[in-house]
């Protein structure tokens, strides 16, 4: 297997495309349609949009658990979740007016290592800014010819236009987005940092809340277990340093969160079929705060935008 080197580092959260809400709502007047997927979403500068910022000012005001009524979306069903794109799309028209960020999965996790019982972080689920992508490495960018797995930490694919193509077009029996064979070669090929598990073990991830790949293999994430771990197994598990983007807070989230000295981490690794390229947003659950990889895309989402605590 080539080992990877990692590819430098870039600004996390460029600045923000003032029309996307516009651009964005007008895709979906007509989700049937085969228009190109809007380009990815850009942030205000937001680095210096710190973990308490998170904590104590975080708006998670964006649930949405919408239904398929009438069945608007024809490859899923009528009574299928449809909040996905409704809650990311409003939460990334408000980071916009207010310069501010989405919560990734590695913001969230830095979040849960500090939060208290009743902070809002604790009391429900939410849903991370960062998706994970499988399929047959094509590009040779890890293991030509191997079946990996790519987290992406900032959504650079699964945008609420293309989320909603997926629900037109159906989603693969995991629940996932199936990708097109120029879709999952554009995720090999991103020009943002890519990232191996050993790399966060090493701490290379210079921005670990911003926008960056980490790749492993699939066999390895099938490997791990699927639901609740000891500390050991859990801040080991090379898919949940993957989805954590650092080691920094892992060990604390864990203590802080745990429940029967156990915490979560849930994938569908094994259910998958490498050759069927395909993708799904990450969650963190309300139910002792576990990593989830195996909701549903139909499913009802709730993001999390932040903006510096003046």
């Amino acid at each position: 297997m080539n080992k990877l080197r990692t590819i430098g580092d870039i600004n996390p959260y460029p600045r923000l495309d003032p029309d996307l809400a516009a651009r964005l709502n007008k895709l979906a007047e007509s989700p049937a349609r085969g228009d190109p997927d809007p380009e990815p979403p850009k942030f205000g500068d937001g680095s210096n949009v710190t973990v308490d910022d998170l904590i104590l000012r975080g708006n998670n005001d964006f649930y949405c658990d919408d239904k398929n009524v009438g069945q608007k979306y024809k490859g899923i069903a009528e009574n299928a979740g449809v909040g996905v794109p409704v809650s990311l799309e409003k939460c990334l028209s408000w980071t916009g007016n207010n310069n501010g960020v989405v919560a990734t999965m590695p913001f969230l996790v830095a979040g849960l290592s500090k939060a208290k019982p009743n902070n809002y972080l604790r009391e429900r689920f939410h849903t991370a800014y960062s998706e994970e992508v499988s399929g047959i490495d094509t590009e040779g960018v890890y293991s030509k010819g191997k079946p990996i797995v790519v987290v992406q930490h900032g959504i650079k694919l699964l945008l609420p236009d293309r989320i909603r193509k997926a629900y037109n077009d159906g989603l693969t029996p995991q629940n996932g987005a199936k990708l097109s064979p120029d879709e999952w070669k554009n995720v090999l090929n991103a020009n943002n940092p890519l990232y191996t598990v050993q790399d966060v073990r090493e701490r290379k991830v210079k921005n670990p809340f911003g926008n960056y790949r980490v790749v492993l293999d699939l066999e390895t994430a099938k490997a791990t277990s699927s639901g609740y771990q000891d500390k050991n197994t859990f801040t080991n598990n090379e898919l949940v340093i993957a989805r954590a983007g650092t080691l920094e807070y892992l060990e604390a989230y864990f203590d802080n969160i745990k429940s029967g000295d156990t915490v979560g981490n849930w994938h569908k690794f094994g259910e998958i079929d490498p050759r069927v390229s395909q993708g799904r947003v990450l969650f963190v659950d309300c139910s002792y705060c576990s990593l989830y990889g195996s909701s549903y895309l139909d499913f009802s989402a709730r993001f999390v935008g932040v903006q510096k605590n003046a």
